[in-house]
């Protein structure tokens, strides 16, 4: 079972190995309980400053890291939902080997 702490760990892993420490270090990453949604970022003003997993996949590593990785590019293209560049940056992403070890 996954800890906030751990999940907190794989964000910095990722934006280190997948986004060239470009978003922000000081990014919340935790679980909480949510209906309807698998992970959801929240803004302040245009900053990205916290995302947050649904507690459910704190027993599956593998969907918690793909589900982290999608917020993980809404951080980085916050004005494009998920639009063309969206899809284009997570076929990015795919081609890299982001997913690799998780789908």
């Amino acid at each position: 079972m996954l800890t906030n702490r751990e999940i907190q760990g794989m964000y910095h892993d990722f934006n280190r190995k997948w986004f060239r420490n470009r978003l922000p270090k000081d990014m919340v990453v935790d679980f909480v309980r949510m209906e309807g949604a698998l992970g959801v970022t929240a803004f302040y003003k245009n900053r990205p400053l916290h995302i947050m997993l649904n507690s459910e996949l704190r027993t599956s590593d593998k969907i918690a890291a793909l589900t982290l990785l999608h917020e993980m590019v809404h951080v980085e293209l916050p004005k494009y939902n998920h639009g063309f560049r969206f899809h284009r940056r997570m076929k990015q992403l795919a081609r890299q080997g982001a997913f690799v070890a998780y789908w």
